[in-house]
């Protein structure tokens, strides 16, 4: 029996953030003043790879979040990130954050197609 892939759907696939192999990508994002606007809530300020590495690595290690790389099906090309974060576990509730840093991935409906994933269907029998 072929297991479909947990995290994947048609078009991109979320996966394990690689810093050591992601960090450039993510880091070029940072160049665009709206991208920077859109991701977070605080004000935009450019950031360099150090403190891009320090604030990856506080998110991997945090234990009431997940970081995960969009990757696109096909190429793997890492097009964005997915946050979740302040997960209450009690509540079962989070604060979701999708990013895309390529704006030639913005208007495709990349985002939508990332809250839509459904967990694998279970048979009742």
């Amino acid at each position: 029996m072929a297991l479909a892939p947990l995290l994947q759907g048609e078009h991109i696939r979320l996966t394990a953030f690689d810093p050591d192999a992601d960090l450039s990508v993510y880091a070029g994002w940072y160049d665009d003043a709206e991208f920077m606007r859109l991701y977070d809530a605080a004000p935009a300020n450019p950031k360099n790879a150090g403190q891009l590495k320090a604030r990856i690595d506080t998110m991997l290690k945090a234990k009431d979040g997940f970081l995960f790389a969009v990757r696109r099906v096909g190429d793997d090309a890492l097009i964005g990130v997915l946050e979740l974060d302040g997960i209450l576990w009690t509540h079962g509730t989070a604060w979701i954050s999708i990013a895309l840093g390529d704006r030639r991935n913005w208007g495709k409906a990349t985002g939508a197609r990332r809250l839509r994933w459904r967990s694998p269907s279970r048979s009742t029998n």
